[in-house]
Parts: structure tokens; C-alpha cells; sequence
């Protein structure tokens, strides 16, 4: 119990001090707000015209789907900075402090996110939120239970991204430039998780496809725990699938970095 107490303690230091070094850029944080509330007006208008113009094929309540695409912006952080340092690191041969630093890179990483994240929710996330609220009038959760259950989906994704974005990292170990399967990586990402268009839109048999990759678990199955669009055995179905890539995920990005560390000691590095 003392260790792990202790691994928490280090894990809420990392977090609290990457948090703290994301506000000394804060005109940065003004520009991203003006930016992503540009595009999501963008967005806005452009599902509302699509809306209108093809009444016939409508799936949802132009509501819902404004309520969509305003929550989706916010949702998805789908690059994450740890993969670019971990390329620099690895080219530089910095990356060899990591076999002997006393906490694991995976868990070093991930709390240096999660610092980061709060400090996008605290300060861009949720004022964002407010002002597509009060802009447009998006819906809000049907209950207390359905904002638990997004808030634990939200939890679930970020996990799930976080390996994804840790897995693409390690690649650099055998890939010198990485900027090619970072992109790809994040454009796969945000096409089948439902960030650029909603899963509903897709054809039926592309929709029977995508809904089971890792992907919608990301933004897809979070959002519509929050528009209430899901029966409950829907959403105890929609948290076993964001569970079980996490499992997946996490062991194939293990399994990585065992192969690297075993290369690293072998040739000395």
C-alpha cells in the first residue's frame, strides 16, 4: 500500500507541475478558443444547411446534431504532445534516461496528460462549452445519472486515445520520421470516431463496421451516452467495447516497449 500510495503521490506531482507549465502560455489558450469556436460555428452552419436542405433523409433533431457538433470539438484532443517529444528523444538518445528512471515512461506520459487536460478543461474546454451553450442553446444531459456515465465514457476515451498516441510514439522507434503515421493516425481517428462526420451518417453496413473499432469509443459512443441516445444495455454494451480496446490497446503498446527495452539493453543504448 505505501508504494502505491507513493506512485500516486509522484503521478499527481507530474500532473500538477504540467499543468501548471501549461498556463504561463496563455494567449496561446485565447487563440484556441477563438479558433475552435470559429469552427464549430462552421460546423454549425454547414450541418444546419445539410439539414434543411435534405429534410427526407434525417436521422435526428437538428438539435441534437448542433448539440453534437458543439460537444465534438470539445471532446476530441486527438493529438497529443508526448508523441512529438518522444521522437525527439529517441533521435537525440535521451530516450535511454527512461530504463532507468523510477517511474514507467507509459505512466510518466499519461500524467503529464492528464495535468495537460485539466488544464484544457478548466481553461478552454468548459468556457468554450458556455459559450456554445448560451450561442445556440445545446442540449443539456437528460439526468444526473447520464452526466455520471458520460463523465466515466469521457474517462474511458481518454485512455483509449492516450494508448493509441502511445503506441504511434513507440513506432519512432523504428520509424525516423514520424510526421507521416502521426497524421494518418490522427486523421483515421478523427473520421471513424465520429469527429468530422457522425457515425449515423455513414451507410448501414459501414456503420455496422465502425462501431466497433476503438474509434467510437473515442467520440462517438461518449456523445451519445450524453444526448441520451442509447438504451442501458446499449451503454453497458458501449463501456465493455471502450474497456476491452483499452485492454488491447495497452498490451500491444507493453509488448512494444518490452521489444524496445530489450533492444536498448542488448546494443547497450
Amino acid at each position: 500500500m505505501r508504494e502505491i500510495s507513493k506512485s500516486v503521490k509522484s503521478n499527481l506531482i507530474i500532473a500538477r507541475q504540467t499543468f501548471l507549465n501549461s498556463m504561463v502560455f496563455r494567449t496561446n489558450y485565447i487563440i484556441d478558443i477563438v479558433v475552435d469556436l470559429i469552427f464549430v460555428l462552421l460546423s454549425i452552419m454547414l450541418w444546419t444547411t445539410i439539414f434543411k436542405d435534405n429534410p427526407s433523409q434525417n436521422i435526428t433533431s437538428l438539435a441534437t446534431l448542433i448539440t453534437y457538433v458543439g460537444l465534438t470539438k470539445i471532446v476530441a484532443q486527438i493529438d497529443m504532445k508526448f508523441v512529438w517529444d518522444i521522437q525527439s528523444r529517441i533521435l537525440s538518445g535521451e530516450i535511454a534516461i527512461e530504463l532507468v528512471r523510477p517511474i514507467k515512461l507509459r505512466t510518466y506520459l499519461f500524467a503529464q496528460e492528464l495535468g495537460r487536460y485539466f488544464n484544457n478543461l478548466l481553461i478552454k474546454t468548459i468556457p468554450l462549452y458556455v459559450l456554445i451553450y448560451f450561442l445556440f442553446g445545446i442540449d443539456l444531459p437528460k439526468s444526473f445519472s447520464a452526466v455520471l456515465l458520460f463523465i466515466l465514457s469521457i474517462f474511458l476515451s481518454y485512455i483509449l486515445l492516450f494508448n493509441l498516441n502511445y503506441i504511434t510514439a513507440l513506432a519512432a522507434f523504428w520509424i525516423t520520421k514520424l510526421f507521416s503515421l502521426s497524421v494518418f493516425k490522427d486523421q483515421t481517428i478523427r473520421l471513424l470516431s465520429g469527429a468530422i462526420v457522425p457515425l449515423w451518417f455513414f451507410p448501414d453496413w459501414l456503420f455496422s463496421i465502425t462501431k466497433y473499432l476503438p474509434f467510437a469509443g473515442i467520440v462517438f459512443l461518449p456523445l451519445n451516452i450524453y444526448l441520451g441516445k442509447v438504451s442501458t444495455t446499449e451503454t453497458i454494451e458501449a463501456f465493455m467495447l471502450q474497456i476491452i480496446w483499452i485492454l488491447i490497446t495497452t498490451f500491444i503498446g507493453s509488448m512494444m516497449w518490452k521489444k524496445i527495452v530489450s533492444n536498448l539493453a542488448i546494443n547497450g543504448g
